[in-house]
């Protein structure tokens, strides 16, 4: 009877304004930070900087409340931020995941039936435990009335000494904070609440000053020159898109499992690029990024999507351009060329990328560019992205909480995978074969990104790229013609070998393919094309 009676009680707890604050500052620190606590003690000169350091957290997240824990909306923002803390927090302690912009970006722009793969039955007890519950205690809990003006001095004297005291440890240890700040930025990304407030802020700037206006041009001198044999041929590039495949487990590089064993039977007639860099760590920026003409450095994620990309240029000079999407859109890219979505449910197998493929080419019979976006890769739900049929590493990771697998069922499972996209490559090659006649076939494969696998604790893509590791970096690139087509086109393949181990990147594709398409223009820059080299033309 007792417990019920204080359960009907209309508050728990009577407290001050600034005590309130207070508490929930401590709270929101304590108890959302373990992976920030464990890095920031890792990385600190000293156990005093670390004990001052979390005192100056304290003190700025307090700041924060006193700013925006007003009545009388204070504890609906305060609840409100509970239970978005609660959700971060389960992504981030199951995937190791950091908090920026461009995670943010990426989680925005991926759709329904990409995104519900992550989540799972457990979100639901993170969110009861570390978002419902200090919830009804804000609830319950009476924050005192105090006179408006009153209360804004106070909120303010509290601002400037809370601030004026984060100044002073600052400044008296300035050169070691300094140079902590500037050597360990991810750090932000990792706490809570701070780093989806930055994510958010940093977005909103982006969008705001977002570039608009009429299209902007960028090859408006392009034509197409037909330097390759039997000038009649038409020509035809199949780039095929990879998601999330990286270079460490393309079995075509070395790797120890033979993970590409399906395109074994073609490899002399495959350049395979052992080290290859991606733009970015995720689909939003480097998709747009691999077919844009400006390269990583000066690539700008906002501006592209009102500049002329690969597609265009290829279009403008007369090439039949067709994209097929089996992933969560095209970033923008294909925006002004035919596309199609052969699935029509919510998960499709890459296979269906290759069906009706030929007989469409054979009836247009015109030169074509034809871009295949696979969903590859795409984690944490690895298993179903193959087929039972292409389960060959065994035993294999089948849940989408990578935290409760052991490290050789997420690599097995991941390696199936790549099994996988092998399997598809190889299956479209032999259908690029009987084009041969009536085309000159070149195949193109990268992949926009690569993948943690839970080295180090991380898994998954999107880490900010300063600071990424490799496995998310490196990709897969290899490029497939037959002889036929080689000799056509005036590549001489014994030279090709001195440079597949050079370094190479997503820079390489824009300007590899005008080479391929035969399209001449000033932009083009032949030490960019990773053919170039080794083109026995005197036209191109």
């Amino acid at each position: 009877m007792r417990s019920d009676n204080i359960l009907k009680q209309k508050y728990w707890f009577s407290v001050s304004p600034f005590r309130f604050n207070l508490i929930y500052a401590a709270a929101m620190l304590l108890i959302y930070n373990p992976l920030f606590f464990r890095k920031f003690y890792e990385v600190s000169p000293s156990a005093m900087f670390f004990v001052g350091g979390l005192f100056c957290m304290l003190l700025l997240l307090n700041v924060a409340a006193n700013i925006l824990l007003f009545r009388p909306i204070a504890k609906c923002v305060a609840i409100l931020l509970l239970l978005i803390n609660a959700a971060v927090y389960y992504f981030m302690i199951t995937y190791n995941i950091s908090i920026d912009k461009v995670m943010l970006l990426n989680l925005l722009e991926t759709d329904w039936n990409e995104a519900k793969e992550t989540f799972s039955y457990s979100i639901l007890a993170y969110v009861a435990f570390l978002g419902i519950l200090p919830s009804i205690l804000v609830y319950k809990t009476e924050i005192l009335s105090r006179n408006w003006v009153s209360e804004l001095c106070r909120r303010s004297l509290t601002i400037v000494l809370s601030l004026m005291l984060v100044a002073g440890l600052v400044f008296a240890n300035f050169k070691t904070t300094a140079q902590f700040m500037r050597n360990n930025k991810p750090l932000k990304y990792l706490l809570i609440p701070v780093n989806y407030f930055g994510a958010v802020i940093s977005l909103t700037k982006i969008k705001l000053t977002e570039v608009k206006g009429p299209l902007e041009v960028v090859a408006d001198d392009a034509f197409m020159i037909r330097y390759w044999d039997n000038p009649s041929k038409k020509n035809l590039l199949v780039i095929v898109v990879g998601e999330t495949a990286r270079a460490q487990n393309w079995g075509l590089n070395g790797y120890e499992v033979d993970t590409t064993a399906p395109l074994n039977q073609y490899k002399n007639e495959i350049f395979n690029f052992t080290d290859v860099k991606a733009c970015g760590t995720s689909t939003e920026i480097s998709l747009p990024c691999m077919f844009a003409l400006e390269g990583q450095h000066d690539f700008n994620r906002w501006k592209a999507k009102r500049r002329e990309n690969l597609l265009d240029v290829a279009k403008a000079v007369g090439y039949e351009v067709l994209w097929r999407n089996n992933n969560s859109g095209c970033k923008g890219v294909c925006d002004r060329v035919e596309t199609e979505t052969p699935c029509k449910t919510s998960n499709c197998h890459d296979e269906i990328l290759n069906e009706n493929l030929i007989s469409r080419l054979m009836n247009t019979h015109e030169d074509s560019l034809v871009v295949l976006h696979q969903k590859g890769s795409h984690g944490p739900t690895y298993y179903l992205r193959y087929p039972q049929s292409a389960e060959i590493y065994k035993p294999a990771c089948k849940t989408e909480r990578l935290d409760k697998c052991s490290d050789e069922e997420i690599v097995n499972v991941y390696n199936n995978t790549i099994y996988y996209t092998a399997q598809n490559l190889a299956n479209l090659i032999e259908q690029l074969r009987t084009l041969s006649d009536i085309y000159n076939v070149t195949m193109i494969y990268m992949s926009d990104h690569g993948e943690s696998l839970g080295e180090n604790g991380i898994y998954l893509h999107a880490a900010p790229y300063r600071f990424a590791p490799e496995g998310q970096v490196k990709v897969p690139f290899m490029i497939w013609m037959d002889n036929q087509t080689a000799e056509n086109l005036k590549i001489n393949r014994a030279c090709m070998a001195k440079y597949l181990n050079k370094p190479h990147s997503h820079d390489n594709l824009f300007h590899t393919a005008l080479g391929i398409l035969g399209v001449s223009t000033a932009v083009y820059q032949p030490d960019l094309d990773v053919l170039a080299l080794c083109r026995e033309s005197e036209k191109f």
